[in-house]
């Protein structure tokens, strides 16, 4: 671990502009330490420490704003902009205030959304549930997600960090987990807010699962109907995971009953 701390200090120091990004990184990490210490604790301490966060002109409620603390998103963000030969003050501003509060909190009542059940198992609290009801949840955190595309739309590089907070989002929005009916409602509000970007963000993730799914599965645990063969043997045709352009490497198809072919879905070479 203090070799990883060491790696991590050396690697930031070699950024051209890692001097500009340190005093607004450190009141991000600072945040995101003190919620990571107190969340475990008493509700009573976390709460007294969430109300006395900025929480933009009383716009947010308090586990709102403690939301947004929890996350290290804005962290990242500063990191990356230290990669410029050079920041301006008002660019490390624009980039404090599109991620606290606004994407920090999306990403943490997010994350509490599919660590719902995690956390009632665990006894901790549950952000996403300090909410009045269902209906209220889905209505501020959609809300959230708008003033997360607003504020980072503004930024120089708003297109790219649009791209990328929607990303967060539909990570979150394609798990199982979001997709349970007492989720639904604001996962769905989350989507509507995001608009045109979530579909391909959504198939992208989505797709990704499953092929991490399918890598996890044995080898010919599992098999898909391949339709009929034109011959008795398999050769000159691919499995879905073995497309060398050589049909001798290729995987064979395994027949199945009825005289129909059957295709693993990993290669079996």
């Amino acid at each position: 671990m203090a070799q990883m701390v060491r790696d991590c200090r050396r690697s930031l120091r070699a950024l051209p502009s890692h001097r500009a990004v340190a005093a607004p990184a450190r009141r991000a990490l600072d945040r995101l330490v003190a919620f990571q210490g107190l969340i475990h604790g008493e509700p009573d301490d976390f709460e007294r420490w969430a109300r006395m966060l900025p929480s933009s002109e009383g716009e947010l409620e308090w586990w709102e704003a403690a939301a947004a603390a929890g996350s290290s998103l804005g962290i990242y963000a500063l990191i990356a902009a230290a990669a410029a030969p050079s920041v301006s003050a008002r660019h490390l501003a624009a980039i404090e205030d599109a991620y606290f509060p606004w994407t920090g909190a999306l990403n943490s009542l997010l994350d509490s959304l599919v660590d719902e059940a995690e956390d009632a198992a665990a006894g901790q609290l549950s952000l996403v549930n300090c909410y009045s009801s269902r209906q209220a949840a889905a209505a501020r955190v959609g809300w959230l997600a708008e003033r997360m595309l607003e504020a980072v739309r503004r930024l120089p590089d708003g297109r790219r960090q649009a791209v990328l907070v929607v990303a967060m989002s539909c990570n979150y929005l394609s798990t199982p987990e979001a997709s349970r009916p007492l989720a639904l409602e604001l996962a769905s509000g989350v989507r509507a807010a995001i608009g045109g970007l979530a579909a391909p963000a959504l198939l992208i993730f989505r797709m990704r699962r499953l092929a991490s799914h399918l890598a996890r599965a044995p080898p010919v645990a599992r098999w898909a109907d391949a339709g009929p063969q034109p011959s008795s043997r398999g050769e000159g045709r691919e499995c879905w995971s073995c497309v060398s352009s050589s049909s001798t490497t290729r995987c064979r198809w395994r027949g199945g009953a009825s005289g129909r072919w059957r295709l693993p879905v990993r290669c079996v070479r």
